[in-house]
């Protein structure tokens, strides 16, 4: 199997005898509603379509998914898989500034698309929403921040790339607890000297007195009020 995403199209209750042989390797592939964005190399197309049979028909399916040849999809289902992995990204495709872009998920063993929705190695991400501009509602670890809504799933491989058209992801760099952590570090800074520098001066105290006399025991550090620290 060459790196890349496989595509298998299917029919609910088809025997996996009866199931087209999965087309590929593909790359950029964008799940939208009522079509599928990809890339492939010609070289791999022509030796499809010149091994005719199965072979040719799911050729044809893919090419109707793709828009190119006339009707649409015949077969409602789909199910994808790849060497090494599959990566998906819920996004908005053709949108390079999202406002709240998703975590990637994955890798997967296989994703399954079907009129009930999105399931990865059996797990349930997304379901359809009825809503024209954002297809998916999203559940589980797909749904970072509660209810999500979005139009468009967008695939790679552990060695190929996302569609172009596809945002990158923010990194997160805090999260809201560290967020919360570094302000009360903040606050608590400016005490912190002053305390540092009473505890210098009493040392400075301490260790005075008169020439060739014994020093007279200061406050003991823990005796002394400590201050109160927010």
């Amino acid at each position: 199997m060459e790196p890349g995403l496989y595509l298998t199209f299917f029919a609910e209750g088809e025997t996996l005898d009866q199931e087209l042989p999965p087309v590929g390797p593909l790359e950029h592939v964008v799940i939208r509603e009522r079509q599928i964005v990809a890339d492939r190399a010609e070289v791999h197309r022509s030796a499809r379509l010149a091994a005719g049979g199965r072979s040719n028909e799911a050729e044809l399916e893919l090419q109707r998914a793709l828009g190119t040849e006339p009707g649409g999809a015949r077969r409602p289902h789909l199910r994808i898989a790849a060497l090494g992995g599959v990566y998906l990204r819920f996004a908005s495709f053709g949108d390079p500034a999202e406002q709240r872009p998703l975590p990637e998920l994955g890798p997967y063993r296989v994703v399954v698309l079907g009129p009930r929705g999105v399931e990865a190695d059996g797990e349930l991400l997304a379901a359809p929403s009825g809503r024209t501009s954002a297809r998916w509602e999203l559940s589980g670890r797909a749904a970072k921040h509660g209810k999500e809504f979005m139009p468009d799933i967008a695939f790679r491989t552990r060695l190929t790339s996302y569609h172009p058209g596809i945002g990158r992801a923010r990194r997160v760099t805090n999260t809201p607890g560290a967020a919360v952590h570094s302000k009360s570090e903040k606050a608590r800074a400016p005490q912190a000297s002053r305390v540092a520098r009473a505890r210098r001066s009493g040392r400075r105290k301490q260790g005075g007195g008169v020439p060739g006399q014994p020093s007279l025991p200061g406050p003991r550090w823990r005796d002394r009020p400590m201050a109160r620290l927010a």
